[in-house]
Order: structure tokens, then C-alpha cells, then sequence
């Protein structure tokens, strides 16, 4: 194949791969995708996300639940109008989801609600003493989006709600078999606690030494969860079981409840600021005579 110029030159160009090499080379791209590739048998995915008005702390730990959970599925946040289980299912149903978990922003405190849709049930806690990866300096560490070991603690067995509550965290933090951003080994381990009330979250780093033994080395992020109540519905319907305690107390988040807090500490301070002056003994008139001998 030649190709005439102006000038009255010719230029060779060499052939072009032909068809027969191209479809060897797709044949063997074919062959191997076949030998490694594995179809998901436990198809799951869960939504994660939050309501307007959270912090920025919350903000941080939905983004390190996205990043823990390989079939998670994110989205913006949302403002509920027309009731929490609507708004839910709605979100379920376009991005394909059968778990949820969502923030929710309360003047007692950010709830978390944990529930599989469509049918439930639902468990809805009180968020406490988050601490994000980011500000946790820990020294563990592990690949992304490789298997967890999932540890639930005795106390899970004992209570019938907590069985509830055991079944719905294991769907949502469990990596379903063969997905396929998941890793093929496992290097670190999710734990549940159940003490004094509270479901305490941590995450390990499953390290070995030389001597080929293990230990556990604290990677983050880590909250603690109080169970309010337990729906038979997503996000509602017939209550379960629901908390006979007192709800702990909370440091405000709306952002108008930390204003007027601020404001009422300036006050404070402005009081006893003013006592302090009143206490003092008076100041003495200037001397006339100290304008004269300067």
C-alpha cells in the first residue's frame, strides 16, 4: 500500500494489524476475564446517607461507613417532607438497595436508623461519641473494601431485641460473597459490644509479628449506638420494642441551639463579671495637685 505526495514522492505505510490477529487478541482478553471472574451470589447493597443539619463530624463518619463498605451506594443529603419512610423507600428503590442507613439530625441528637427495606424491620439508636478516622491517629491499617470479620459479643444472644439489632447490623456491615469490589482475604475485623445500655463499635487491624502471632491493633472509625426502639416496618409501623430508660443527655446540634448556648454563656460571664467590679473597693478621685508637678 503506497500513498503519492505533491512533490512526486512516494512513502511505503506499513499494513494495518488485520482481523484474524485482532480477534485472536480479543479471544484471549476473553479467556482470561472468563477464568477470573466471579458472579455475586448474595446480591446486596445498602444505602448510606444523612439528613440536612448534621454536623460535620457525622458528615465525616458516613463518609468512613461508604468507605468500609464496598456495596454501599452514597447520595446527597435529603430533607424529610412527606415522612421518613417514604423519602426511604423512594431513595431504596432508585439506587436498588435493601439496607439503609441513615443520620438524622435531632435537638436531642443525631439518631442513626438502621432498616431493611421493603418489608423491615427498622432499629432506630442514639448517636454517641463518634470519633472518625481522620482525627484517630491509630497506628492499624488495611486494604480497602477487604472482607471483615463480623464479632458480636454474648450479651447479642441473651436479650431478644439485641437479635434483631445483630441481624441488622451483620446485613449492612457484612460483605456479601463474590462482590466484586471486595477483596479475596481478610486482614481486619468489625466488633459490636453490647455494655451498660450501649452497642460499642470498633474496628481492628488483624496484624501478625514475626513470631506469627496475632494481635489486634485499632484502625477507626468508632462510635457508640443506644437502641431506642425496634419497628416491624422500614422506618416505621408496629412497634417492637422501645427503651423503658431515660434518654441519655446530648449536646445540642442544631446549629440555633449552639447559638443560643453561646449566647447565654456570654451572658453569664457579663453577670459575674459585673459582681466582680462591684466587689472591688471604689477608686479614689484624682489629686488636682498631679496636673501642676509634672
Amino acid at each position: 500500500m503506497s500513498e503519492e505526495y505533491t512533490d512526486g514522492d512516494e512513502v511505503e505505510v506499513l499494513d494495518e494489524e488485520t482481523d484474524d490477529d485482532a480477534g485472536e487478541i480479543m479471544q484471549d482478553v476473553g479467556i482470561r476475564r472468563k477464568m477470573t471472574s466471579a458472579v455475586a451470589t448474595n446480591v446486596q447493597r445498602c444505602l448510606v446517607l444523612g439528613t440536612r443539619a448534621i454536623t460535620k463530624k457525622d458528615r465525616h463518619l458516613i463518609h468512613d461507613i461508604y468507605n468500609l463498605l464496598p456495596h454501599s451506594r452514597g447520595h446527597n443529603k435529603v430533607k424529610i417532607k412527606n415522612g421518613l419512610a417514604t423519602v426511604m423507600s423512594e431513595l431504596c428503590e432508585m439506587h436498588k438497595c435493601n439496607t439503609s442507613v441513615l443520620l438524622d439530625a435531632r435537638k436531642k441528637g443525631t439518631t442513626m436508623w438502621v432498616g431493611q427495606y421493603p418489608n423491615g424491620p427498622s432499629v432506630t439508636f442514639l448517636l454517641r461519641n463518634v470519633a472518625t478516622t481522620a482525627e484517630l491517629k491509630m497506628t492499624g491499617n488495611c486494604l480497602k473494601y477487604s472482607r471483615p470479620i463480623l464479632h458480636f459479643d454474648h450479651e447479642f444472644t441473651t436479650h431478644p431485641h439485641l437479635r434483631i439489632v445483630q441481624t441488622l447490623l451483620s446485613m449492612v456491615f457484612g460483605t456479601p460473597k463474590d462482590h466484586p469490589k471486595s477483596k479475596p482475604f481478610i486482614d481486619h475485623i468489625f466488633s459490636f459490644f453490647y455494655y451498660d445500655g450501649h452497642v460499642w463499635f470498633r474496628n481492628y487491624q488483624i496484624a501478625s509479628d514475626s513470631n506469627n502471632a496475632q494481635d489486634l491493633i485499632e484502625i477507626g472509625p468508632r462510635f457508640v449506638l443506644y437502641p431506642l426502639a425496634i419497628f416491624d416496618g422500614y422506618y416505621g409501623g408496629p412497634l417492637l420494642w422501645k427503651n423503658a430508660t431515660n434518654i441519655p443527655n446530648m449536646a445540642p446540634t442544631n446549629h440555633q441551639d449552639r447559638k443560643a448556648d453561646a449566647y447565654r454563656a456570654r451572658q453569664d460571664a457579663k453577670a459575674r463579671r459585673s459582681e466582680i467590679n462591684a466587689s472591688l473597693p471604689p477608686i479614689p478621685d484624682a489629686d488636682p495637685l498631679d496636673a501642676i508637678f509634672q
